[in-house]
């Protein structure tokens, strides 16, 4: 084989004396908070599943990497495990030594040129290095691998700072971005940069809109300005935040790239017409969520931040009329029965909307969840949250009030009396985790063992009869006539 070819990274060119929002992205973004909103019946299907990268784009580590160190992709030709293990005190993991030979397919950056295009190394594998690879195995001959490596102060490769399973859609990302930090021309770069905000690989759409952010003129980490600021000087002030409401408006921004632009915009001072889009643009996003398909693990990891980031980012300081049309919309998609994966979300926010000094929303809240219990009773899925949300409102109501709530013990009755097996043994943790709360903070319960007492009684599964005399026994709750034998 010959030399492998070696692609310097071109350095980024003299500082612009001139901003611009660029015509394309103008002409993108215009009427953006005024025009409609975009539909958001999403089609359901998401783009192509996306590995968790195994290189981190976003912070420091990524920008010193990238002017300081060197990466290839190469296939692993041998390997030979060497029997050196170190083995883990109180923190890290074991580890293996392992001596490889790589041969070199390709340079993604860097100035290193290999004369023969292999590369002998040592490298120490962790015991979490292939679950954190998603893979099954350590490497192999024949696996294409990423290696990032410093060079010694001979130019030769020394210092290894990451080896990783080469998965083709990440490799594809890091040439993407290696090709638009090489670009001699820092505006072909921008407009790149601003068409890669609404890629459908999130975590390039991510770095993308990072790259963006004005903010970073001023707070930047020591290597971005060297990074990226030729770049963000092409953008005009303003451009980030007008992208952020573009993809804030599209049913087709993942939830990872969402919630980024749903936290930037609420560092900002908006206004009235400005939040009213915000709050509609969520609020259809939660319809969304009951047309996705399930996914794999990293875009159920993404959907559930989405959701947890605009329960705390937004609703909670939303307006009592916006929380009460949101539990109403999730209400009516519970009652359509659909088997969405992504339909638990129906019982997980109204709980984090409920606030026990508003009336009409807190019995509106409580009333959704009386008639979840009612109708979705046999839905594992739901009830599994419905169990938690239910402790969360009780535990919300009872430091309001100072004394224990009995609508959602009454609640927990009804569901242990439908005997579902794992329904009743979640119920009996949540309210053995109640009680304890109960009894530290001081909240009155006096007729707490007769309570308990009575929902053993109206519980007919004999495996959660059983898990409740263990429960009376942890607090300490003298058995009755019935249980006394058991």
């Amino acid at each position: 084989m010959g030399e492998t070819k070696i692609t310097p990274v071109r350095k980024v060119g003299k500082k612009s004396t001139k901003s611009r929002l660029f015509p394309l992205l103008a002409a993108m973004l215009g009427g953006l908070v005024c025009g409609p909103l975009l539909s958001s019946s999403a089609n359901g299907q998401p783009p192509e599943e996306m590995p968790k990268p195994v290189v981190r784009l976003l912070g420091t580590l990524f920008a010193y990497s990238f002017l300081k160190s060197n990466a290839v992709e190469a296939i692993v030709k041998q390997i030979a495990f060497t029997g050196n293990e170190v083995k883990a005190n109180f923190h890290g993991q074991d580890k293996v030594e392992a001596k490889l030979t790589l041969s070199v397919q390709r340079t993604i950056w860097g100035k290193y040129v290999s004369n023969n295009q292999t590369l002998e190394i040592t490298w120490w594998f962790p015991a979490s290095w292939a679950q954190a690879n998603g893979v099954d195995h350590l490497p192999e001959p024949g696996d294409a691998v990423f290696y990032m490596f410093n060079l010694n102060k001979d130019g030769l490769p020394g210092f290894g700072r990451q080896f990783s399973i080469a998965h083709p859609v990440e490799m594809k990302r890091l040439n993407e971005i290696e090709q638009i930090l090489s670009r001699e021309d820092p505006e072909q770069a921008a407009r790149h940069i601003a068409r890669g905000c609404q890629s459908p690989d999130p975590y390039f759409a991510q770095w993308c809109l990072m790259v963006m952010d004005q903010r970073q003129k001023v707070t930047s980490p020591k290597p971005y300005p060297a990074l990226y600021g030729t770049i963000r000087q092409q953008f005009a002030p303003g451009d980030d935040l007008a992208m952020c409401w573009q993809l804030l408006k599209s049913p087709d921004t993942s939830s990872l790239v969402y919630r980024d632009v749903e936290l930037r915009l609420a560092e900002e001072t908006l206004g009235k017409q400005e939040n009213e889009v915000r709050y509609q643009c969520h609020l259809r996003r939660f319809v969304r969520f009951f047309d996705l398909p399930l996914g794999s693990s990293p875009t159920q990891e993404q959907v559930r931040d989405e959701i947890i980031c605009l329960e705390k980012s937004y609703y909670w300081g939303a307006t009592n009329a916006q929380k009460k049309e949101l539990v109403d919309t999730l209400a009516r998609l519970a009652a359509t029965e659909r088997e969405a994966p992504y339909r638990w979300v129906a019982a997980q926010t109204p709980a984090s909307l409920f606030d026990p000094a508003q009336q009409e929303l807190a019995e509106l809240v409580w009333g959704h969840y009386t008639s979840l219990t009612a109708t979705r009773w046999n839905d594992r899925l739901i009830m599994a949250y419905t169990d938690n949300a239910i402790h969360r409102l009780m535990m919300r109501e009872s430091k309001a009030t100072g004394k224990h709530c009995s609508q959602g013990i009454e609640l927990f009755r009804t569901i242990l009396s439908l005997g579902e097996m794992q329904t009743g043994l979640s119920i009996v943790w949540e309210l053995e985790q109640y009680a304890n709360h109960c009894r530290k903070t001081q909240i009155d319960w006096p007729d707490r063992d007769a309570t308990f007492s009575s929902l053993y009684k109206a519980t007919p599964h004999a495996q959660v009869k059983s898990f409740f005399l263990m429960t009376f026994r942890r607090l300490g709750i003298e058995p009755t006539d019935e249980t006394a034998n058991l």
